[in-house]
């Protein structure tokens, strides 16, 4: 107990109020975590379970047999749309709960000089439903990426097409890293942000202030997250959510006394 207290008390600048402070921060929860290449090839991602470990809900998308395409690995070894006859999805369980900042991230690579699209979102539909009108229709905050030089990427708070906003359009085959993030106010609207990393061309990176929802118009009945496509030769890995605790205002009033505090500190021991 002293030992780690004590080394909490260097950590923080050996303070036990800047200690207190630092206490205060909360890390992030793992709810699902898939690198998508961890697969044999040709594996169909229907009913694998993703991590961390203890987790037991698995992917929800069309069977190999499904006469729309259907997500597998390729064989680079990640997660590959089989074939363009038609839209699909890749869905997991989830309900957000008040009180939390939720991180949504995949990186996908859409290939080709086209208006078809990869997609990464929350959806207020079924998570058995595997069709891509999920995010036309029934999604609550999700963006897209298309091919190159085939207009703008795209970003909406929903339901479906609402709010839409335009985007950097990535390169052609680039790896683009798309992340929202979701913050559950317990007591006002609620909030989504959107963000493009372009790990090709980082001159395509574009971040975007969140966005509040209506009042009243919460999206509490979301119900799955996950990616899909749309006629598009798309490739997706790095799939993860996480979620955060929102800061109470006592533990932001902390964090700022003991940044104070560490100021103070470094000033006393240079005098």
């Amino acid at each position: 107990m002293f030992k780690s207290n004590s080394i909490l008390l260097a950590a923080c600048g050996g303070s036990a109020l800047l200690a207190l402070s630092c206490g205060s921060v909360a890390s992030a929860a793992v709810i699902y975590s898939d690198s998508l290449t961890e697969y044999t090839a040709g594996n169909n991602i229907n009913g694998d379970v993703p991590g961390p470990a203890g987790n037991t809900n698995a992917w929800l998308a069309p069977a190999t047999s499904s006469s729309n395409a259907y997500w597998e690995t390729g064989s680079s070894g990640a997660y590959t749309v089989n074939g363009t006859t038609g839209p699909s999805n890749a869905l997991l369980a989830f309900t957000p709960v008040a009180g939390n900042i939720y991180t949504l991230q995949a990186t996908v690579s859409v290939a080709g000089n086209t208006s078809n699209w990869a997609a990464l979102g929350f959806l207020s539909s079924d998570a058995a439903s595997t069709d891509t009108s999920n995010f036309y229709n029934a999604s609550d905050g999700w963006m897209m990426a298309r091919g190159a030089n085939s207009g703008a990427d795209q970003t909406f708070i929903g339901p479906g097409l609402n709010g839409g906003n335009n985007a950097t359009t990535v390169g052609n085959n680039d790896l683009v890293t798309m992340t929202l993030t979701l913050t559950t106010n317990a007591s006002s609207p609620w909030t989504i942000g959107y963000q493009y990393t372009d790990l090709g061309n980082p001159s395509n990176d574009s971040t975007y202030s969140p966005v509040a929802y209506a009042a009243g118009s919460n999206p509490t009945n979301i119900a799955a997250v996950g990616f899909g496509e749309f006629y598009a030769t798309s490739t997706v890995t790095n799939f993860s959510l996480t979620a955060t605790p929102i800061p109470e205002p006592a533990s932001l009033g902390l964090t700022a006394i003991g940044a104070l505090g560490l100021l103070l500190l470094k000033r006393r021991r240079v005098v």
